[in-house]
C-alpha cells in the first residue's frame, strides 16, 4: 500500500472505514483524515504481523490524531491521594476462583463512550459505584458521569480535562453518597454546569477503599464486585486493541505512569497467569465490544497499582 500501483488499494480502503463508522469530513479535512487512517492502518498491520497472543484491528479513532487520542487519557492525579480504608483480602490465594466475571453475573452496564473528553475518571468511578450498587440491591443503574464532571470541581477534578476516582468518591460522599442515573442528567461530551439536586439520587455508598497490590485486587473482585483502576494508556498497540491477552512490556505500571481510568470486572486464569478483565470507555467500536484481557504479570499497565472501589449503602449516609 506504499507503491502508487497501490492507489485505488489505499481510497478502497478508506472509503469502506468511513461508510462502516458512519464518517464525513469537510472537503478539506478529508485528505488529512485519511493519512492518519493509513499511518494508523500500516501500525495495526504491523503488529499484528508479529504473531503476538494479541491482535489489533481499525476502529472509530483510525482516522483521529495522536494529539486527539490523547485527549481521552484523562486521569490527572492534582494532589496526593486520600485514603480512608484499605482493603484486606478474605480468601487466601488457592481460594480464589480462576475466573470472576461480574459481567455474567449482571453487575455491569453494557460499554459506555466518553466521546472526545478527558472523562475517563468519571466513568471508571459511575462503573465502580453501579456495580456495587447491584451487588447490594440487584439492581442494576446507569449513573451519571456528567454530574462527577460538572459538580467535583471543589475535590479538583476538571471535567473533559481530567480528574480522579476519589477525588469523584469524595464528592459524592460530601452529600451523603448519593448518585443520580445517567437518564435524569445525561452525558454531554463536554464541560456543564452543576445541576445537581439529591431528590435525583438513585443510588449510595458510604465509603470508598483503596488497594496497591493484585492479591489485593483479585481478592476484591471474587468478594466485593467491580473496581475501578487506573492504568498507563499510552502505547498506541492500546488504542487498537480489538481482543486477545494484551501483554505488552511497552505498557508501563509506574505510579507516574497512571493516566487513564477503566474498570476492572473479573479476570480469567490462562496457563496459570491471571488476566484482568477490563471495562473502557471508549465504546465498543474499541477491544471486545468495549473489554480486554490485560497481564497481571509484570504489572502490565498498572492495573494493580492504584485500585479502588466504594461500598453501596441502601440510604444516604447523612
Amino acid at each position: 500500500m506504499l507503491f502508487p500501483e497501490g492507489k485505488q488499494d489505499r481510497h478502497n480502503k478508506f472509503a469502506a472505514y468511513t461508510e462502516e463508522f458512519g464518517k464525513s469530513y469537510e472537503s478539506t479535512e478529508h485528505a488529512t483524515r485519511r493519512v492518519h487512517f493509513h499511518k494508523n492502518l500500516r501500525l495495526i498491520q504491523g503488529v499484528n504481523r508479529q504473531g503476538l497472543s494479541y491482535h489489533l484491528d481499525v476502529n472509530h479513532m483510525a482516522d483521529w490524531s495522536d494529539e486527539e487520542r490523547d485527549a481521552l487519557r484523562g486521569r490527572v492525579s492534582t494532589r496526593p491521594r486520600v485514603v480512608t480504608s484499605v482493603h484486606t483480602p478474605l480468601l487466601a490465594r488457592d481460594q480464589l476462583p480462576a475466573t470472576v466475571d461480574w459481567r455474567t453475573k449482571g453487575a455491569v452496564t453494557p460499554a459506555k463512550d466518553q466521546g472526545t473528553c478527558g472523562s475517563c475518571w468519571a466513568f471508571g468511578t459511575t462503573g465502580a459505584i453501579e456495580g456495587a450498587v447491584y451487588v447490594l440491591t440487584g439492581k442494576l443503574i446507569p449513573l451519571s458521569e456528567q454530574v462527577l464532571m460538572d459538580c467535583s470541581w471543589p475535590q479538583n477534578n476538571n471535567a473533559c480535562d481530567g480528574g480522579e476516582d476519589f477525588q469523584a468518591y469524595q464528592w459524592v460522599l460530601s452529600h451523603g453518597g448519593g448518585m443520580p442515573s445517567e437518564k435524569s442528567y445525561p452525558y454531554l461530551n463536554q464541560d456543564g454546569f452543576c445541576t445537581y439536586n439529591s431528590s435525583q439520587d438513585v443510588a449510595f455508598i458510604k465509603e470508598y477503599v483503596s488497594m496497591y497490590s493484585y492479591e489485593a485486587l483479585n481478592d476484591a473482585l471474587a468478594t466485593h464486585g467491580p473496581v475501578a483502576v487506573s492504568i498507563d494508556a499510552t502505547p498506541h498497540s492500546f488504542y487498537f486493541y480489538a481482543g486477545g491477552l494484551y501483554n505488552n512490556a511497552e505498557c508501563k505500571g509506574g505510579v507516574s505512569d497512571l493516566d487513564h481510568s477503566v474498570l476492572a470486572v473479573g479476570y480469567v486464569t490462562v496457563e496459570g497467569q491471571k488476566y484482568t478483565i477490563l471495562k473502557n470507555s471508549w465504546s465498543s467500536h474499541w477491544g471486545d465490544n468495549g473489554f480486554a484481557l490485560v497481564a497481571q504479570a509484570n504489572n502490565i499497565c498498572g492495573v494493580g497499582t492504584m485500585p479502588t472501589y466504594p461500598v453501596a449503602s441502601l440510604t444516604r449516609t447523612n
